[in-house]
C-alpha cells in the first residue's frame, strides 16, 4: 500500500464520510482554519483517529495483508492493528442522543426550579402570589377535587398558581408587603379576598347568643366560616378578608396604602370573595 498526497487523496473521501454521518448533509462539520492536516503515513499504514481525536497513522498487521470483504452495510476500519469490517451508522445514534439531551434538559429545568425555590430568604416562607378568578362564599369547594374547607381553598389556589398554593394568612400578607412583594406598592391595590384567621372573638355569634355547637364556637371557627365549611349566616359566623387600599386617615401622606383586614357584617359567610393565595 503506497502513501498518498493528503490534499488530493483524502479530500473527497472525507467529505463523503461527513455526508454519510450527517444523513446526506455536511451541516455542522467544522473545518479548521487552514484546512485539514494529515500525518505522512508510510506504506502499509492507514489513517486513523487516536484517543484525543487527532489523526494518526495506524500500522496494519503483516499477517492480514489482504483486506476482508465487507458487505454493503459495513465499512472497513482498523482495530488493534487489524483490518476489520464494522456496521455503518444508521443515524439512530443521533436520534438516541437527542432523546437523552431532551431528558437531561428536563431534569435540569426541574433542578433549577427547586434551586430557585430554595433561594427564598430564610424566615420568609410563603408569600402572596395572587387572587383566584372565582369568588367563593364561606363554604369553599375545590374546583377540581371537590374538597370542602381548607383543602378546597388549597385546590383553588393550586389550580391557579401551581403546587404549594394555599389560602394566605394575615401574617403571610404582612411578610409579603414587608419584603417588597410587587403586588403591594403605592401604585397597586388588592380588593377584598378571603384569608385564614383565628381570633376567638366571635364565640357568641353576632347577637351575643351562643349557638347550639358551643364547642365549635370556642374552637376558633367563628372568624373563618367554620374553617370555610359554612356558606350561610345561620350561625352568626363571619370570615376575614384582606385588602390593600388607600387609608382614610388624613394624617398620613396622600396615596399611602395599608393592609386592611375586615371582619364585620360585610364579611358574613354568605358573602362571596376571591381567595388570597400564597405560595
Amino acid at each position: 500500500m503506497r502513501k498518498r498526497d493528503a490534499t488530493s487523496s483524502f479530500a473527497v473521501p472525507f467529505f463523503v464520510l461527513l455526508s454519510a454521518c450527517g444523513g446526506g448533509t455536511t451541516t455542522g462539520a467544522v473545518i479548521p482554519e487552514g484546512g485539514l492536516v494529515f500525518p505522512d503515513c508510510k506504506d502499509g499504514q492507514l489513517l486513523g483517529v487516536d484517543a484525543n481525536r487527532g489523526y494518526t497513522c495506524v500500522s496494519v498487521s503483516t499477517t492480514t495483508a489482504s483486506a476482508p470483504v465487507c458487505t454493503a452495510s459495513q465499512a472497513l476500519t482498523v482495530e488493534g492493528g487489524m483490518l476489520k469490517c464494522v456496521e455503518k451508522g444508521t443515524g439512530t445514534t443521533t436520534t438516541e442522543l437527542g432523546t437523552q439531551l431532551t431528558a437531561l434538559e428536563a431534569k435540569y429545568t426541574d433542578l433549577n426550579t427547586k434551586v430557585n425555590d430554595l433561594k427564598t430568604p430564610s424566615g420568609v416562607g410563603s408569600t402572596f402570589v395572587g387572587l383566584t378568578d372565582v369568588k367563593f362564599a364561606g363554604k369553599i369547594v375545590g374546583p377540581t377535587s371537590q374538597a370542602v374547607g381548607i383543602n378546597g381553598a388549597v385546590d383553588a389556589c393550586v389550580a391557579k398558581f401551581g403546587k404549594g398554593g394555599h389560602m394566605c394568612t394575615p401574617f403571610e400578607l404582612y411578610i409579603s408587603a414587608a419584603t417588597k412583594n410587587p403586588a403591594f406598592t403605592k401604585d397597586t391595590t388588592m380588593p377584598q379576598a378571603w384569608v385564614y384567621m383565628i381570633g376567638w372573638n366571635r364565640n357568641l355569634g353576632v347577637n351575643g347568643v351562643p349557638s347550639t355547637q358551643v364547642a365549635d364556637d370556642y374552637a376558633g371557627l367563628g372568624e373563618n366560616c367554620g374553617s370555610f365549611t359554612q356558606g350561610d349566616s345561620t350561625k352568626g359566623w363571619v370570615g376575614v378578608t384582606a385588602s390593600w387600599a388607600d387609608t382614610t386617615y388624613t394624617v398620613v401622606p396622600a396615596g399611602t396604602k395599608t393592609m386592611q383586614f375586615t371582619i364585620n357584617a360585610q364579611t358574613t359567610c354568605d358573602k362571596t370573595f376571591p381567595i388570597a393565595c400564597c405560595r
